[in-house]
Formats: structure tokens, sequence, C-alpha cells
């Protein structure tokens, strides 16, 4: 072939589809031809799989497939069903040879508008997006409201609509344009005018609804308006599309013959998420007793939020009829395929608090089903909870054997619960995957910093310090904390340089806009601010093109932040990556693999935004974008995430089903969710009014009502929910106030009470036998109950509690668990450990754990042998730190923390020592500025000079102490002033060094340092000054007598540190001159001469002998002082309480035994 390749496109292999089974009453369904069929299942009955089999049954027969009509609600399930229905039909014929029309309802009627202009020569129609008609929307109000002419006064501008007034200041607002257009769209759907909404307004007494419905005319006019001066086709917003087509229909009574001859079948999915204009579309189409197959369940309509009413199931047998005229048959599934008896159980009981018939409820396992079980789990925080579901998952997948994609973890709130069960799950190593699809585009962790960016680009005030931090940290810039710190103080070092003193988060944001100032910043720091600088200026540039769309700025953005190569290099080095080690680059390829998918499903987004509404700017983009509440529909590919945990919201789980699934954060005031929605105009007033709900009530009453159906319509979600699990069904929530927490307190949903009485008291295991370490207890007593399906928690006779109490819906006790032991290895050597060095838990106990902990280290278990124990293994070298005979370094600063702790001296001395803080900032700064004071003529304006031109170096912990530590600094010079003023020695050097040697027998001491002032008194003796700028450095007279750091000093000119200057050796004494302490004036603390003793200073140079030995030993000990409450190395220090578990195995208190102070603790010992 001369080195060609040749290829062959074969098509994707089916995924397999659900079992079928040998049902009496879905074959009744799949042999239905003649006339309307309701069928109504419960969850799990095999309602879509009989719709497939059905369909598959009539192109077996001969019927073309295009003449077969089958409706979905979303697009996202018309896909999956085409799908199915493919692969059915080309398993059971071996061909496919015309696509089966799956259509959604708006689609659908698309499809006859564009078809019956096309056939009258007509520009096809077009579909009027969300943000087209908020953009229209908004124009129209835009020039209503208040024109600012000066602060706090207006001019009303001319008002042709007449809305009242108590309205006027949220007209320009968005949340009113969508409530608007949320009140249009449900009287579109059911068929109201601007006549009809007016009547009712004014029926109800409500000033906003006449006009609304003046509004729509002028909204309507405006439409035909654009039509006939743009495109000159038609353009129609989804609610009144259906509507249209219905119109059209109506209208011309030959093209609905043709239509009704042109389909010979019509399935509808999902009849209960219809509303009442798909209805009315549907009974032209296939009413006159026509073979039409409806399926639903009228307990899973969840979107009553769109339109969707699930009276309509109700009335389907009455407004469909046969030819005859009779009411059309309806058949219920009773079987179900999914859950067993236990999940039913617990599942009908929640179901019994559902409106509507119940018939379709009585659902009925199959025979060899297995029980399912439920469990009810609340816990004392988040995080308690999400440590229980980290376990439940990894205890099933590792004991159980059940894969990880065959479980799923439901939230009713991704935005509130997702980020931090998603950090705890990947914690322990649950592979979790959120799929594009499955979350508002907006809140997707890589879609968002796009946004975020286009939109500070295009609107350059939106761009404050928390858009511009939120950038920096995004993967676009890339910075962490210490990258924007460091920015910020080269910004602010500059800015004061030429005199400007605006905070940091002004000049960062000055910076992103004009990257210029950048150029002389440390380039690492910079970097981040200087790539989102350039994505900004990128953005900017590309949307001044004339004619640029939304998609090509995305694309300029795209291309100029490198995420591409990023990513594609992380999905690269991943395919290599092997082993334990690389289990880093794994989970960075997934989050790329993650992320990417997120940028196609946006760029889809875009192209079909532009494709629709091709002259928007990319501000109308980014508000249709942002105002996403829901997962978008998306035909964007994805990448195959393998074996992982689907997280997911619980409308997006309508439909599919796990063998195990958690629903987590199940909270009041969560789910349900009863806030009112769009309840400024009323839409769902007019809804019910139409409905016949509530007609004639009075305010109280109708919010009464809405309120009601809200909760309605958040039970059956989640019932919905609930009735994903095939297996084992997993409920979770916070009940904080079982800990006393007064402040938002979060309590468990109602709904876990209704689901059932099947209430576990857990304890630390999981209620699984020999799973909790050695001697796991799994009796009732340690909280391990029965772990059954549906029945009730018994009571101690054996009696379950329903049947004792004779009462149904008793509501049980929900008690409050602690999360279990995790089950990683890790974890399991922990308790391991601690059954180990018990000393009140049984012989039997800890050899069983010795005995496991000894398995586990020949496994090479970190942390299992006893020689990875801190306290524990023996000395690695137990000579002293320095030699006999090597020199001993003693710095005068040091002996005193050596002499009070020498274990604290040695852990600070090798990187235990707490960064320094802004005081001792203020401090250094002091003492450089005391160098430049000689005396008191010293000029004191350019002493504070220098302290202002050098303060903001200093790393304060707030921006706001820079003015309370700046004045301080002044304070502390005025008192050096005011003491170099009165002092009558005379001074000899500043900031002087040292080094002299003392000789010892055993080791000799190199005693070195440095002082701050060095004078001379009267009599010509040497005195050590040592300046003080702590607040609580002053000492008392007992400690003043021999205070180590000063009597250092004595003993230092003793030995003729100071030759070098032509000083004697005779020292005059030391003195700590005290700046930072809350005094008037500068005090001064002298220690005498240590010469003046009949020892002649021995005891100076007995206390650096004692020092250079503690500091050369090989046992250093922790000694409790005054100072161990800010001791930085408090958690390696065994007589703490926090370092007590370096050394010493854990100990059991008696109740009555209070603890003892810190200062009657005993010594501890570090070698």
């Amino acid at each position: 072939m001369g080195g060609v390749q040749a290829y062959r496109l074969v098509r994707r292999p089916a995924e397999a589809g659900p079992a079928r089974h040998d049902d009496p009453v879905q074959r009744e369904v799949v042999g239905h031809t003649d006339g309307p069929l309701l069928v109504l299942g419960g969850p799990g009955t095999g309602k879509t799989s009989t719709l497939v089999e059905a369909v598959v049954a009539r192109v077996a027969e001969g019927v073309d497939p295009e003449r077969i009509l089958v409706l979905a609600f979303s697009r996202r399930s018309a896909t999956a069903l085409r799908h199915r229905i493919e692969a059915r039909i080309a398993e059971a014929t071996n061909r496919v040879l015309h696509e089966p029309l799956v259509r959604t309802f708006p689609a659908y009627a698309f499809g006859l508008l564009r078809r019956s202009a096309a056939e009258r020569g007509e520009p096809s129609p077009r579909l009027l997006t969300g943000p087209e008609q908020d953009l229209i929307i908004r124009e129209l109000l835009g020039v209503v409201g208040v024109e600012e002419t000066e602060p706090g006064d207006g001019d009303e501008i001319d008002d042709p609509v007449g809305w009242p007034a108590e309205l006027r200041p949220a007209l320009r607002t968005r949340a009113f344009a969508e409530q608007l257009r949320d009140l249009l769209m449900r009287a579109a759907e059911r068929g109201i005018g601007p006549v009809e909404l007016a009547r009712l307004g004014e029926k109800l007494g409500r000033a906003d609804w006449p006009a609304a419905a003046r509004f729509l005319r002028q909204y309507v006019a405006v439409l035909a308006l654009r039509d006939v001066t743009t495109r000159g086709s038609v353009a129609y917003d989804p609610a009144e599309l259906v509507r249209a087509a219905s119109g059209l229909l109506t209208d011309d009574p030959d093209l609905l013959d043709a239509e009704r001859a042109r389909l010979a079948h019509v399935y509808v999915d999902e009849l209960a998420d219809t509303d009442p204009a798909q209805v009315d579309l549907l009974h032209l189409v296939s009413g006159g007793g026509k073979s039409l197959v409806a399926f639903a369940d009228p307990d899973s309509s969840t979107y009553a939020f769109r339109g969707a009413d699930p009276e309509i199931v109700h009335h389907f047998a009455h407004r469909f009829r046969t030819v005859s005229g009779a009411v059309a048959r309806t058949l219920v599934l009773h079987t179900s395929y999914r859950a067993g008896p236990g999940l039913l159980d617990a599942t009908r009981r929640l179901a019994r608090r559902l409106r509507g018939p119940v018939a379709h409820r009585d659902l009925r396992p199959v025979p060899d089903a297995e029980p399912g079980t439920v469990e009810i789990r609340t816990f004392r925080s988040g995080t308690s909870e999400a440590a229980y579901l980290a376990h439940a998952l990894r205890s099933a997948h590792l004991l159980d054997g059940v894969p990880w994609s065959r479980m799923a973890v439901l939230l009713r709130s991704t935005t509130l619960q997702l980020p931090p069960l998603q950090r705890a799950l990947h914690t322990v190593g649950v592979p979790t995957v959120v799929h594009a699809e499955d979350l508002p585009l907006h809140l997707q962790p890589a879609v968002a910093p796009f946004l975020l960016l286009l939109r500070c680009a295009l609107e350059p005030d939106r761009l404050d310090e928390e858009a511009a931090v939120t950038l920096l940290h995004s993967p676009l810039g890339g910075a962490d904390p210490l990258a924007e710190r460091r920015l910020r103080q080269g910004l602010r070092a500059l800015a004061l340089a030429g005199g400007d003193r605006r905070p940091s988060g002004d000049l960062l944001v000055e910076a992103l806009r004009d990257p210029r100032d950048l150029l002389t910043i440390e380039r690492r720091w910079a970097a981040p601010a200087q790539a989102v600088a350039n994505l900004l200026a990128a953005a900017r540039e590309a949307a001044a093109v004339p004619a640029a769309t939304a998609e090509d700025v995305l694309w300029a953005v795209w291309r100029a932040s490198g995420l591409a190569e990023r990513w594609s290099g992380a999905l690269a080095r991943a395919r290599t990556a092997a082993g334990a080690q690389d289990s880093g680059l794994r989970w960075r390829a997934a989050a790329a693999d993650r992320d990417l998918d997120a940028i196609v499903v946006l760029f889809d987004a875009a192209a079909r935004f532009v494709d629709r509404l091709p002259g928007a700017r990319t501000e109308v983009f980014l508000d249709h974008v942002l105002g996403q509440q829901l997962p978008a529909d998306t035909l964007a590919p994805s990448a195959d995430r393998g074996e992982a945990v689907r997280l997911l919201t619980a409308h997006a789980a309508k439909g599919l089903e796990w063998d195990l699934v958690a629903l987590a954060g199940v909270q009041e005031g969560i789910w349900p969710d009863l806030r009112l929605r769009g309840s400024l105009l009323g839409s769902e007033r007019l809804v019910d009014l139409l409905a016949g709900r509530g007609e004639g009530a009075g305010v109280a009453a109708t919010l009464v009502g809405q309120s009601s159906a809200m909760l309605d319509e958040e039970r059956r979600l989640f019932y919905v929910a609930a009735t994903r699990a095939r297996r084992r069904l997993l409920v979770s929530a916070v009940a904080s106030a079982a800990v006393g927490v007064a402040d938002h307190e979060e309590q468990p949903s109602r709904f876990l009470y209704e689901l059932g009485p099947t209430v576990e008291r857990p304890d630390d295991g999981d209620g699984r036998t020999g799973q909790g370490g050695p001697e796991s207890g799994g009796g009732p007593e340690n909280g391990g109950g029965p772990g059954g399906g549906g029945g009730a928690t018994p009571d101690p006779d054996g009696v379950p509690a329903e049947e004792a109490d004779g009462v149904a819906d008793d509501v049980p006790t929900l008690p409050v668990a602690r999360p279990p032991r995790a089950l990683t290895l890790s974890a399991l050597v922990a308790e391991l450990r601690t059954a180990v060095t018990d000393p009140e838990a049984s012989p039997a106990r800890r050899r069983a754990a010795a005995e496991e902990l000894a398995r586990l280290a020949v496994a090479g278990v970190p942390g299992a042998h006893p020689d990875d124990w801190w306290g524990l293994r023996p000395l690695s070298d137990d000579r002293p730190l320095v030699d006999e005979g090597e020199p001993v370094r003693v710095t005068p600063s040091g002996m005193e923390s050596a002499l009070r702790c020498s274990l604290r001296w040695l852990l600070e001395r090798h990187g235990g020592k707490a960064p320094a803080s802004s005081a001792q900032g203020v401090g250094n700064l002091v003492h450089a500025a005391a160098m430049l004071a000689e005396d008191a003529s010293a000029d004191r304006g350019k002493l504070l000079e220098y302290v202002t031109a050098r303060f903001d170096v200093i790393e304060l912990a707030a921006r706001w102490m820079a003015g309370t530590e700046r004045a301080r600094a002044e304070v502390m010079v005025d008192k050096l002033l005011r003491w170099l003023a009165g002092n009558p020695r005379r001074l000899l050097a500043i900031e002087h060094e040292f080094a002299v040697r003392l000789d010892d027998p055993r080791r000799p001491i190199e005693l070195t340092g440095r002082v701050d002032r060095l004078e001379v008194d009267a009599e010509g003796r040497l005195v050590v000054i040592d300046l003080k700028t702590g607040k609580s450095t002053a000492v008392t007279a007992s400690e003043l007598a021999e205070h180590p750091q000063l009597g250092a000093y004595q003993a230092a000119v003793e030995a003729g540190a100071f030759a070098d200057l032509g000083a004697g050796s005779e020292s005059g004494g030391a003195a700590l001159v005290q700046l930072g302490t809350s005094t008037q004036d500068a005090r001064e603390q002298v220690q005498p001469p240590a010469g003046a003793a009949e020892d002649a200073g021995g005891w100076a140079r007995a206390m650096v002998r004692r020092t250079a030995d503690t500091m050369a030993a090989a046992t250093f000990s922790a000694v409790a002082n005054s100072k161990c409450r800010v001791c930085p190395v408090r958690s390696s220090c065994p007589i703490s309480g926090q370092g007590r578990q370096v050394v010493e195995p854990p100990t059991r208190r008696r109740p009555d035994s209070p603890p003892k102070p810190p200062g009657q603790r005993g010594g501890g010992g570090a070698r």
C-alpha cells in the first residue's frame, strides 16, 4: 500500500440497555396499535423500556420509522431515547433505514413551522432565545423609571405602559425582566393573550397584570417590527412556539390532515412533565382515536417551574377518546424491576403524602429481588457527614464489590453542597465525576474564570479587588497566596516611592488594567498578573473587531491562555504514569479532562447562541449563561471518565438508576426549598387560577396555596431521588442543634421522617461485624443495628415501633452519629496503634492489634512498624551536640532561652522558630533608626523620615494596623531622644560586633554577639546598653541582678572583647532601656557591675559556662515556664499536652481527677 493507511468508520458499540422482562402488561402495551392508551407506572416499572420495545415492534411490522413520532420532555432524554431505539432496531433487524422521529415538543413544533414556511416559499422561522427575549424586554423597560439629574433628585420619564408606582424602582433590574418574561411565558403556554390577562388582573384587583398586558402588546409589536425590518422571518419564543404550531394546524385544515395522515403512531414519554400548550398540540395531531400511547408517573413531575402540570395525567383519558367517543384505556404497571421490598416499603411511606391517584403506587417487587436497605443518618457537622459518605462508598466498593460507576450521590443544591463533598471524597480516594451537563454552565470551575474575565474586559467597572484576586488564583493566572502577597508588596513599594498611598487592592486592579508597572516587579511574582492583564487586553481587542461574536471573543481568550497545551500535557503525562508515586499525575489529568469537557460545552453554547442570535453582543451571551439556574442541554461530546462515583442534582438524576444512591445534605430549608419564586408578578398565581385552584381566595390563602404547591413539588423531587436506588439508599443530614448551636442551626428535613423509621443508631463502626478493628462491636449496644431494609426499628421486645404504637406515621428519633473510621490504611494503622498502646484494653485485644500491625508492617504499610512511631525509635546518636574539646558558640541573646527551656532552644535553632511578627519588624526598624542617634542632638525629623520611608517593607497582619504601628514607632523614637538627653555617659560605639574566647578545661567557649550601644561612664568603665522595643520585655529587680543577657555582656567586657576600641576591660555594669513599654518615658534598668562582687564577676562567667554546657549537651529538657503559652514548638513538647503523644502512650484520667496545671507538671526530655 506504500505506507497508505486505510480507515473504516464503524458505529460506536451501543451501551447495554436494561434487561427485558416477560411482563404481561408490558406485552399488552407493546402490542397496542389502535386508539389512545395511558400507561401509568411507578419508578422502575419499565415505562421507557416498554416504549422502546413498542417502537421496535412497529418497525418490525413494516412501519416506516419516519411515521412514528416519539415525544420526550428534554433534549437530553430525547437523545438518549433515540440511541436506545436505534440500537434495538439494529439488534432486531440488523439495519436502520431511517432515523426514528424522537423529538421534544418544541423541536417538533419548530419543525412544523419550518416545513410550512418552506412550502409557502417564506423564510424559515427562527427561535427567539432567552437572552434575546431578555434583551428586548430590558430595552423596553429601560425607557421607564427615574432619570437621575442630581443625587437624590429625579424626573419621571413618560410611562406608556402605566406600571404601578410600587414597581417602578425595580423596572430596570435584571430580576424584574426575568420575572416579567416568566409571567409572559406562563400566559403564552396557556393561551392567555393581553385582553384575557388584563381581565384576570382587574378581576383579582392586581394592577400589575393589566400593565403586563399592555407591555405584552408593545412587546409583540416590537417583535413584528424586528421581523419585518431585519430578516423577514418570524421569531418565536419557546413559550409561544408550541402555541404557534397549534394555531398553524388549526388555521390550515389541509396541513392538519396531512400531518395526521403522515403519523401512524405517536408515543409520549413523561407525560406528567408536559404543559397545557403541548397537550393541545398533541391532541391536534393524535386526537380523534389515533394510535397514541402516553407513559406517565404523576409522582415524578418535577418541572412545575417550567409550566409542567401533573393534573394533565388525570385528565388524559377524558381528553383523548377513542373513535367511538369512549374514554381512553389506562394500563398500570405494578411490577418494580429496580427495587426490592425493603426499598419499596420505604418509598411507599414517602409516596403516601403525595397528592393524586394512588393505584400506580402499589408496586410489587419481582419474586427473587434482594430486599434492599435504607439507612438514615444525621451528624453534627457537614464534615462528619462527608466522612460518613466517603466511608460508605469505599465500604460498598471494597467489601461488597460495587463498581464505582454504579454509585451516585444526589444533591439538592450543587452550589452549596458540591465542593466540600467532592473534596472529602477525593481525600480518601473515592473517584468522582461531575458531568458538564449536571451543573449550570457558569458554575463549572473551568468556565467561571473565563466568564468573569470576559465580564471584566467588556465592563471595566466590574474589575474590582475581589474579581482581580479571583482571576489571579484561577487557572488563567495561576497565582498562589504567596505570589499574591509578594505582588501586593511590590506594587505598594512602587506606589510609595512615587507618593501614592492607595491600598494594595486598588493598585492590583490598576495593574491588571495597565500592566506597565509590573515590568519593575520580580518576574515570578508579576507573571500571574501579567498573564491576566494580557488576557483582558486580548478579550477587549477581539470584542472591538466589527461584527465580532461571543464565539470569536472566547476563541481569542482561549488561544491566548495557553490552557489547551497545559491541560493536554497533563493528560499526556498521565498516560505514562504508573505506581502510587504517580497518583498525583493521574488526579491532575482527571481534573484537566473534566475542565476540557466543560470548555467544550461552553464553546458549544456560544456556537448555538451565535447561530440563533448572530447580531447579539458578547455581553448578552454572558447574561444568558450567568442567568442559568439549571444545567442546560448540550450536545457537546465529553470524555469517558471511567469508573467513578457520579455527583449530580436530583433533577439531573431523573430517568437514571444506580445500585447505591446517597442523598446528601437533606436539610430543612434546602430540601424542601420553600422560597417563593416569581412571586412579584404572580406567575404561579396565574397558573393556579387557570387550573381552577384558589379562585376567590385571599392573599394569605393564596400564599399558603403557593407554599403547599411548592412543598408538593419538592416532595416529588425527593421521591424521584429516593427511587433511583436499586440495592441501597443512604440518606444523611446535619443536626447542628445537637451540640447547642443557637445561630444558623441546621435541622434534618421533614422528608427523613416521612421516608420511614428505618433509623439506625450508628457508632464509630459501619454496622458490620469485624470491621472496626480488633473486637469491633457490631451489636445493638454499639449501634450496629439490623441495617435492614424498609422495616421499622424494633423496640426492646422485638416489635416494630409502628405496630407497637398502632400509629403508622409515628415520628422516630434521629440519633446524631459520629463518622466511622475511614476505610484507609492510615486510619486502620491509627486504630490498631491506639488499641495496642491502650493500658485499659484486654490482653487479647492488644495482642490481636499487634498481630495485625505486624502483618501490615511486613507488607510495607507506612506507620505500622514501631520503628516509625514517634518516641519509640532508638537514638540514632547518643553523643553530645558538641564534642568535648570543640568550641561552643554562645550568644548573649540566646542564653536566656537556653537556660529557661533547652528543648525549645534546640528546636527553634533547627527550624522551629516562629516567623517574625509585625511587632518584631517595627522593633528592628527602631533599632536601625537608633544607629543614627548618637546623642540628644540627633534630628528628630530625619529619624522619623527614616522610619516612615522604610515602614512599608514590614509585613503587617492587616492593612488597618499600619497607622497604629507607625504611631508606636514614632513614640519609641521620641522616648529614645528623651533618654539620650538625660544620659550622663559618653558614647563609644553603636551596633558593635564582638567575639571573645573564654578558656575552659573541658571545652572552650566562643562568646559572640553585638551590642546596641557601648558607653563609658564617669569612672572610665564600659557600660553595655541593650535597647528593648517589646511591649512586655521589662524584668523584675530579682531577675535583673543575674539577667543572662546582661551578664554575658559583662563577661565579654571582662574578657577584653572591646580591646580593639582602646577601652579597658573593667565593666561598669549593663542596662536595659525599655522603649516599647507603656510608660511615658524610657525606663532604664541597670545591672550592677559584675566585678563589684568578691568573686570578680564569677557569677557571670559561671552562667556563660553553664549555658555552654546546656547547648553542647546530649539531652535537652522541656521545662514548664511562663513563656509556654507563646512557645512556637508546643506540638513537639512532651509536657505541653499538644505534644505529649511524642514520647508517652495515651493515658486515661479518672473523671474526678482534674488535670494538672502546666506549672505542676514534670519535665520531659528529648535526646
